[in-house]
């Protein structure tokens, strides 16, 4: 083992604890790994069996594997409580967990008593329990394709019919992890994650494990605008995309435009746009041309909501398909005005 390796800092803190009142666990100081879980192993005599001695392994050695130069306050109490919770735990799969639960919980700046609580929590849930939770976390922070909403998703997580999930809900609620906000209303009556699962979760799951891809699911098409591509748009994409598409884009604004499906269960844009497919050219009482774009907002499109004092912008016809110098003079101007509409609309709701 390496002297950088003696030297983390977590590892130097398991040493002279008790555990069940009889175990001791050596310094790394004075020795390697394998050592130190084989002076373990010599003191629990009958009481651990193997796979109890792999278990305290794997558990070592992922807190060897997660630990850093950083430093880390654990008591003697809180390690020995952690230790004799993981021992006493059947599921060997949690093990990285408690590894993970042990470096974070020593980092911290948790009391004494709340390291206790999130360890006891820890050793209440099983692994489904736990990735059960993780599901209701990326639901209550992630827009998921299929779903319209938040509240509808985190509703189809709470009438589950499903008994292995229902018995998971009511031991995420008697543990304080979630709640229901809408409690003794009629109508969606829904589990959110509390802030006390929010703090533990992210004791145990790295930032990347807390996203839609780590279980399985697919997190909805983000952008500030969503553009409609309809046959209108297509016949010139060239065009379109050369003076409206990218302009947006260079005025900050992120754009997506709709592949094969797209709606309020698959994309998550505010503005949504489109160029009139019916009549995309009109001509005004200037006596020019204008291109006619609609912009929406998502509730006028997908809900009936329809305040909007106005859905349409003209765009001079000459500025798509004239690239003379006195026309491009306008271009600018064009571009302002149509993020600041675009702006308005979004304003209304």
């Amino acid at each position: 083992m390496s002297k950088s390796d003696k030297d983390k800092a977590l590892i130097k803190v398991i040493k002279n604890v008790v555990i069940d009142t009889s175990v001791s666990i050596a310094d790394t100081m004075t020795g390697g790994s394998v050592s130190i879980i084989k002076k373990i192993a010599e003191h629990t005599n009958d009481f651990y069996n193997e796979i109890n001695k792999q278990k305290l392994y794997d558990f070592y050695m992922g807190i060897y594997a997660l630990d850093d130069m950083s430093e880390k306050k654990l008591s003697k109490a809180n390690l020995a409580f952690l230790i004799k919770k993981f021992v006493q735990d059947d599921e060997a799969s949690k093990t990285k967990l408690y590894s993970k639960l042990a470096i974070n919980i020593a980092k911290s700046i948790l009391s004494d008593d709340e390291r206790i609580d999130f360890i006891s929590t820890l050793s209440n849930l099983t692994s489904y329990d736990i990735n059960f939770m993780r599901k209701v976390y990326v639901y209550d922070n992630f827009k998921i394709k299929s779903f319209k909403n938040k509240d509808e998703q985190l509703l189809n997580i709470s009438e589950t019919r499903d008994g292995r999930q229902i018995k998971s809900l009511n031991k995420l609620y008697s543990n304080g992890l979630i709640f229901e906000p809408n409690r003794g209303k009629a109508a969606h009556q829904y589990y959110k994650p509390t802030n006390y699962l929010c703090e533990f979760i992210k004791l145990i799951f790295d930032k990347h494990e807390l996203t839609p891809d780590a279980i399985d699911e697919i997190e909805k098409n983000k952008a500030d605008i969503f553009f409609r591509s309809n046959h209108e748009y297509i016949s010139n994409k060239y065009l379109y995309d050369e003076k409206i598409i990218t302009p947006l884009k260079e005025l900050g604004c992120s754009v997506i435009i709709n592949t094969d499906e797209y709606g309020p269960y698959n994309d998550n844009a505010d503005i949504y746009i489109a160029i009139d497919n019916d009549t995309p050219f009109t001509k005004n009482d200037d006596g020019e041309q204008y291109l006619s774009l609609i912009i929406e907002k998502n509730e006028q499109i997908f809900f009936g909501n329809n305040h909007a004092p106005t859905t349409r912008y003209n765009i001079l016809a000459s500025y798509i398909f004239d690239d003379s110098d006195s026309k491009k003079q306008s271009i600018l101007s064009i571009r302002k005005s149509l993020k600041e509409h675009i702006k308005s609309v979004a304003d209304i709701f």
